[in-house]
């Protein structure tokens, strides 16, 4: 039997369970982020999601994916998410930001709008990618295009058409980025005048974020194998035992360790006095 929490899912007004993130899942993640392989992350992010959510029959927009995924990140490895600015005196500082508090601010926000978009004769239907990264997320968000009567639908035609009118596609890029302006809604908002540090918007129309869980998953990637070797160097673990801990565990393990190692050290010198 799998551990499971419960999981805000916006569209939905509600919880789900998810099961817990694992060293497995992030060292799988962690090939595609170090080689800098946006697709294939946005696949394993994905696949995470599919592995992990305990109702398969949800239907999952963007901002649902995104949530989910900072929960993990929050729940299964650290809540604590740093940023480095510099202050007004132009010294460098670090920003230390909750990311429950953030899931918190945003678990209410209008994460899938559809709406029209005319321009002189063609009404074009847009509405969220259910991907988290896309290579061409304007023509992504469009479902329908409509010219007099005639409905297109299908993405390739869509895509055919607005790679032959490159003045179309700006407008609606424009579009597109003028509706994510307007909305009020922020992943990070800075209020503090004694830091440096820029406002970052919930952008549904573009790759934001993609690039956010990217970032906020990054730094845990990094040294991943390290953290492997220690862990079955100093407290005898195994590859596939260490594969099924969180990453949050796998610190608890060498934390302890540590503790140990350091209360060895404190004992041996008392001996010596």
């Amino acid at each position: 039997m799998d551990f499971s929490l419960n999981c805000w899912i916006p569209s939905l007004s509600g919880f789900t369970k998810i099961k817990e993130f694992k060293n497995s899942q992030l060292l799988l993640l962690s090939k595609y982020i170090l080689n800098q392989d946006h697709e294939g992350t946005s696949e394993c992010f994905n696949y995470i999601i599919s592995e992990n959510i305990l109702d398969k029959n949800i239907n999952l927009t963007r901002f649902d994916k995104w949530f989910i995924l900072c929960f993990l990140r929050a729940v299964n490895i650290s809540p604590a998410l740093f940023l480095k600015t510099t202050n007004s005196a132009n010294i460098p500082c670090n920003v230390e930001l909750s990311l429950f508090d953030l899931l918190t601010k945003l678990s209410e926000i209008n994460s899938n709008p559809q709406f029209n978009i005319l321009l002189e004769n063609i009404t074009f239907t847009v509405s969220t990618s259910n991907n988290l990264f896309s290579v061409e997320p304007v023509i992504d968000s469009i479902k329908t295009l409509k010219i007099n009567d005639q409905v297109i639908s299908s993405f390739n035609e869509i895509k055919t058409l607005l790679h032959s009118f490159d003045n179309i596609k700006n407008y609606l890029a424009q579009e597109l980025v003028k509706y994510d302006n307007n909305s009020q809604d922020y992943i990070i908002h800075n209020e503090n005048k004694t830091i440096n540090l820029n406002s970052i918007r919930v952008h549904v129309f573009d790759n934001t974020l993609f690039f956010f869980l990217r970032s906020i998953f990054l730094p845990y990637c990094k040294g991943l194998y390290e953290k492997y070797y220690n862990l079955m160097k100093y407290t005898k673990l195994d590859f596939y035992s260490i594969n099924s801990l969180t990453p949050g565990e796998s610190e608890i393990f060498l934390n302890l360790y540590k503790q140990d190692e350091e209360s060895k050290f404190q004992t041996n010198e008392i001996n010596i006095q």
